[in-house]
């Protein structure tokens, strides 16, 4: 083993020890990319009375590999509008170019009037090199609602 790795496996020791956290949080955000997504609702597009259950629709933005998401996404609405854009914003270019994965999820209100997630779309893989071609619509996710 060199010098190099022993240093290093030593300072990840001495950190653990000493009960060091090192956070690390997902922030993509940047003025590189637009992003805009639609859905519809059972095949349709989406209304007051189709939507059911579903209240509110957002779109997701997670780091390649992990299971980190942007938090701070502005990208929400009411399941009627059927899209989300960040270019209607006062600053419509938030995030950085790099890959990241996508996803619509949906929310209904409990019995307490609180917002609980219902649905989520599988991930929708997008790469630097679509984001640096402009702004990225995200094809549309077609929810399902409930019985």
């Amino acid at each position: 083993m060199n010098a190099c790795a022993l240093k290093s496996k030593g300072l990840i020791a001495v950190l653990l020890v000493s009960g060091c956290v090192i956070d690390v949080s997902f922030d993509p955000s940047g003025d590189d990319v637009a992003l805009a997504g639609t859905w519809t609702v059972d095949g349709a597009a989406p209304t007051a009375e189709n939507c059911g259950t579903i209240v509110m629709v957002e779109l997701r933005v997670y780091e390649l590999y992990g299971s980190g998401y942007y938090v701070d996404t502005p990208l929400r609405a009411d399941c009627s509008v059927g899209m989300v854009s960040s270019v209607a914003l006062e600053q419509p270019n938030i995030l950085q170019a790099d890959d990241y994965r996508l996803r619509f999820v949906s929310f209904t209100l409990d019995e307490n009037g609180d917002q609980e997630e219902l649905e989520r779309s599988d991930f929708i893989p997008i790469s630097q090199e679509e984001l640096e071609a402009g702004d990225f619509s995200v094809a549309t996710y077609d929810f399902t609602t409930t019985p």
